[in-house]
């Protein structure tokens, strides 16, 4: 499916799911002049966020957990350093498969060995425990649309509140479109480590400047209603195995900016701030390229993994649309909704019916 196609279908959901008094044809009105900015938002950094995910997400669920381990080994001659980080890595493959969006914390390996199997073949054997931590993403009212957010990201949001619900947001969608930056930064290295085709690494570095924009944007919109900042911090750069990388695409691009591009469709037609309506249709034409890139990554990974790993991925992805849609059962302060055209309750139903349908059950079930 090429951009253009992906676009219609997403487009076509949409519309399909808008009330019948909108399905009209619609003429916006010339944007206003975007305030001067007053400040922009940071690059990521190493800020120390003692309250992640406070204010828009549910806060993270802790599993702690033991497990023993035991997988192939490059040789009989692993050195203690080298056989911990084997038994790290084959610990995350079999840990991190059904829950979307989860990471490990805190592994303590007790005791990691290699030895032969009876046709001479090194295997590592290894216990570890862990914290399985599993991000909440039940979106809190008045937040903006999460989309793709790098792992081991911590954002403190700012709280929403009633004399600055506007502010709020768009101090908060302009966190998440700097995440986003991270996000495709990583990406575009990961992909390159991996052979992938050249393409592909050029659309995700195309997206590193696309997501630079709509952070500054965004940005533009916040200094003008509010002096709040949020925080955020992300994890250094490392190598990870495609397996998490397949499972990280499949979830943040497939699924929530997959929704976020929708969501931004939506909002281009019905909201009543035009500044914000100007911005939102040209983040959202972006972000619908975005979200199809992913899915091109997503054909490009899959084959690569083992039927478990697919498996375990198709499942993740399930889930998460079943907590995305029941995250938007929450009212939306109804002036913040008129303004910014989000959907409500009812009509966030619907949109979820129409995208399952149209989309994600072709995608998933053909």
């Amino acid at each position: 499916m090429n951009i253009n196609q992906f676009k219609f279908v997403l487009r076509n959901a949409v519309l399909a799911a808008l009330p019948l008094s909108t399905q009209v044809a619609c003429t916006h009105e010339p944007a206003a002049t975007v305030p001067p900015a007053t400040n922009k938002p940071a690059l990521p950094g190493k800020t120390t966020t003692p309250d992640p995910f406070s204010g828009c997400f549910g806060s993270d669920t802790r599993e702690f957990g033991q497990k023993t381990v035991s997988g192939p080994a490059p040789s009989n001659n692993l050195s203690a350093e080298a056989c911990i980080d084997l038994c790290k890595q084959q610990l995350s493959l079999r840990t991190r498969g059904v829950m979307g969006g989860s990471r490990l914390e805190n592994i303590q390996v007790n005791n990691c060995t290699v030895q032969s199997t009876p046709n001479n073949m090194p295997q590592m054997n290894c216990s570890a425990s862990y914290e399985l931590v599993t991000r909440n993403y039940l979106r809190k009212s008045g937040c903006p649309i999460p989309g793709r957010i790098p792992d081991e990201c911590n954002i403190a949001f700012v709280q929403p509140n009633n004399s600055q619900l506007l502010g709020s947001y768009f101090t908060n969608m302009a966190t998440m479109e700097t995440a986003a930056i991270t996000a495709f930064r990583y990406l575009a290295q990961e992909l390159k480590a991996y052979a992938a085709p050249q393409v592909l690494i050029d659309l995700a570095e195309a997206a590193i400047l696309e997501e630079t924009e709509h952070a500054e944007m965004a940005g533009l919109l916040a200094a003008a209603y509010a002096e709040q900042t949020a925080t955020l911090a992300v994890a250094d750069f490392k190598l990870r195995s495609l397996y998490e990388i397949a499972l990280e695409n499949a979830l943040e691009g497939c699924i929530y900016e997959t929704f976020a591009a929708a969501c931004g469709w939506w909002q281009a037609e019905r909201a009543t701030h035009a500044i914000f309506r100007t911005v939102i249709s040209h983040i959202t034409e972006e972000e619908t390229r975005h979200a199809a890139l992913s899915w091109a990554i997503h054909a490009w990974v899959m084959p690569q993994l083992s039927t478990a790993q697919q498996a375990h991925i198709r499942q993740a992805q399930l889930e998460a649309i079943t907590n995305l849609e029941a995250s938007f059962q929450q009212e939306t302060d109804l002036s913040l909704q008129h303004e910014l055209g989000l959907p409500s309750p009812a009509e966030a139903t619907q949109l979820f019916k129409h995208l399952r349908k149209d989309f994600w059950d072709i995608q998933f079930f053909g």
